[in-house]
């Protein structure tokens, strides 16, 4: 992936907002907002003593991302703190490489002022004018509402659901929903 330039935005509440590509740099900042993911009791399908996430691995998944011609590595950040992450990596295979999954985390006191929209307006248009990528695909819990709806707006839909996808605890499940959007003009979600 070539560096994407920054983007200078304001949040809803008019604070400003830098989305750029993730750097070396920003290795420890990712390590600790996705440890903090790791810490709420919803929305993440790892508990805190299942991440792992050392310094090392973290620089070479952005270095890697850094190379993918079909990926990217997207931080925010206001006021020189990391809020927000997303990452998009299209398929391996020539058959898959039209498409790609994503993955987003903003920081819990982040969450709802437009740090989520700016990261996935970011990646729409990025993938709009990608030569290969014509699919942005998604998995997200059924039950976190606030998201789906976020995903909605920008134009993503159901394809599916895994039922009962997530163990939560003991006999309480939640489903997995599948969501995508296509990035073409012109092309339609039913084309995808």
């Amino acid at each position: 992936m070539a560096a994407l330039p920054p983007r200078h935005a304001a949040l809803k509440d008019s604070t400003p907002c830098l989305i750029r590509s993730a750097s070396a740099h920003d290795a420890i900042a990712i390590i600790e907002l996705l440890s903090e993911l790791s810490r709420e009791p919803v929305f993440t399908v790892y508990e805190p003593d299942e991440f792992e996430a050392g310094l090392a691995p973290m620089l070479a998944k952005i270095v890697r991302y850094e190379a993918a011609s079909g990926g990217v590595m997207l931080v925010a950040e206001v006021n020189g703190v990391l809020v927000g992450e997303l990452t998009f990596r299209a398929g391996k295979y020539r058959r898959l490489a039209h498409r790609g999954e994503l993955g987003m985390t903003v920081a819990s006191a982040w969450r709802g002022r437009g740090v989520g929209r700016l990261l996935l307006t970011t990646l729409i248009e990025w993938a709009a004018f990608h030569p290969v990528i014509e699919k942005i695909n998604l998995c997200v819990f059924a039950n976190n509402e606030r998201a789906i709806a976020l995903y909605r707006s920008l134009g993503f839909r159901e394809e599916g659901r895994r039922v009962r996808e997530i163990r939560i605890g003991e006999g309480l499940y939640v489903d997995d929903l599948v969501m995508a959007r296509s990035v073409k003009p012109g092309q339609s979600q039913s084309e995808s």
